[in-house]
């Protein structure tokens, strides 16, 4: 079983959704292994590069800075 899918169910590498494969999404094949995705966006995200979203190992990518009006509790 590929490390990105689970009982059926698959896991958008992009934004962490989880997705059926049978239910006609987005997929973008990348190595050995087929990708599926929530949406064309998060699909052409993946695509532009792959590697970007296969080694962030689960971890959310950092925030920079906190947009104006939002607290950081």
């Amino acid at each position: 079983m590929d490390m990105h899918t689970h009982e059926g169910a698959a896991h958008d590498p992009v934004c962490g959704m989880t997705v059926d494969p049978n239910a006609g999404k987005p997929s973008y094949a990348h190595g050995a292994h087929t990708y599926y995705f929530c949406s064309d966006g998060c699909r052409l995200k993946f695509a532009a590069d792959p590697e970007r979203y296969l080694n962030k190992q689960g971890e959310p990518e950092p925030v920079d800075e906190v947009p104006e009006g939002v607290r950081n509790l």
